[in-house]
């Protein structure tokens, strides 16, 4: 039986954090990333010992809390705390590169690109996924107010989420694009995710669970008991998974070094 990624990670998360990170996942999986892998800002390892356990995985994140907690789940060889763009790694140490919605909060992210570059092998894939320049309109019905006369608060709204997730880049698909290209990669190919309908209920439940973030932040997990998670999980699936995706807030790519 196949395995049901969303209901997995709806026992271990928020609605709004777990319906983006099963979507993420299956285009990882699909992607077929060869080892040695590294993770450029892993978080708690939560992601990768959903999608990656057995592999052979290096983390680095920035977070020394965040990648305390990766050690401690044991999916990767190792976990450094460093920060990008500079890789502390030697040149072509990697068959496989991801970054899963980290890029967007590295000011120097061109650099990173580079930096990718130099410690892939030859052939070589690099995956990640980022948001779009859609996404502040898109979050909190923006689009819908701005139509209606209330851009201010559209704006404000816009301006409120990426403070709060600190954020550098909200770009177009056509600007990532380039800055891959630019450092030498080729785009094998890329996938937009969460539309406009999806985007739109992952703000209201972002609003309704946004306290499960402090509590993750004094306790190092978004619920102190799991207790009914699961059938929570299977409750709120089915209308998660029914929501159409078209007109893309975020982007995955997959790219090969030359």
């Amino acid at each position: 039986m196949e395995r049901d990624y969303l209901v997995e990670y709806l026992t271990h998360t928020p609605i709004h954090h777990g319906m983006w990170r099963a979507i993420e996942g299956k285009f990882y999986l699909d992607a077929g990333l060869n080892e040695p892998i590294l993770d450029i800002g892993c978080g708690d390892g939560l992601f990768a010992s959903m999608f990656f356990k057995g592999k052979k995985l290096f983390g680095m994140d920035i977070s020394y809390s965040e990648a305390c907690r990766a050690k401690k789940r044991r999916v990767y060889k190792s976990v450094l705390l460093s920060d990008a763009p500079k890789l502390p790694f030697k040149d072509q140490s990697f068959s496989s590169v991801l970054s899963n919605c980290s890029l967007e909060h590295i000011e120097n992210v061109k650099d990173v690109f580079y930096d990718v570059f130099r410690v892939l092998k030859q052939g070589g894939l690099f995956c990640f996924t980022v948001p779009t320049d859609l996404i502040g309109e898109n979050f909190l019905f923006g689009d819908f107010l701005k139509k209606i006369g209330m851009r201010p608060i559209a704006s404000f709204f816009s301006f409120v989420r990426k403070r709060i997730y600190k954020e550098y880049h909200n770009l177009s698909i056509d600007t990532w694009r380039n800055m891959v290209e630019k450092a030498g990669f080729e785009v094998v190919e890329y996938k937009g995710f969460f539309g406009k309908k999806i985007m739109g209920v992952w703000s209201i439940l972002f609003f309704l669970e946004g306290w499960r973030v402090i509590f993750k932040y004094l306790f190092g997990r978004w619920y102190l008991f799991n207790i009914f998670r699961e059938k929570q999980a299977k409750f709120f699936a089915r209308f998660v998974r029914d929501i159409p995706r078209n007109e893309p807030v975020c982007v995955f790519f997959l790219c090969r070094k030359r």
